[in-house]
């Protein structure tokens, strides 16, 4: 089995963040959130959460929709307790929109298909569909710890 380490930059090892880390993991379970703009070290941060809260004894789920997947990047090696993954935001958006066809397009005709596959396109249903991504997230960390770093891609 891989040694169980994580190396995170040696600035993510603050003490309010250790205050945070202590607080959740007192709780058993929750989720946080980092967002913001990209590059704003928000995926090092989330990472340095997770690690924190693996290391004090609990499984930890972090998901990231970071364009470039940096959780890989940000830890060397594996981590016993720690399921990391990357959301997509296309592949999301792909399955929103096909789930929302079978579900209300079913009886239409071409046409009014054709109609209604013309509201996925605009940019808000790639933020719907990241939000019921990482809804699975919240739910799992309603009985466990979640933590995830969602980027910002439209200003």
């Amino acid at each position: 089995m891989a040694e169980d380490r994580a190396a995170l930059p040696p600035d993510t090892d603050e003490p309010g963040l250790a205050a945070m880390v202590d607080d959740l993991a007192n709780t058993g379970r929750g989720l946080v959130m980092v967002t913001g703009n990209g590059g704003v070290r928000k995926t090092t941060v989330a990472a340095a959460f997770a690690v924190g809260l693996v290391k004090r004894g609990h499984q930890v789920h972090l998901a990231t929709t970071d364009p470039g997947a940096h959780v890989a990047l940000v830890m060397d090696g594996n981590l016993s307790g720690l399921t990391a993954d990357r959301i997509n935001p296309v592949a999301e958006t792909s399955r929103h929109v096909e789930k929302i066809m079978a579900a209300k397009g079913h009886d239409l005709d071409a046409a009014d298909r054709a109609l209604m596959l013309e509201d996925p396109d605009s940019p808000c249903t790639e933020d719907v569909a990241e939000f019921h991504a990482f809804s699975r997230i919240v739910a799992e960390a309603r009985s466990a710890l979640g933590v995830a770093a969602v980027t910002q891609q439209r200003s």
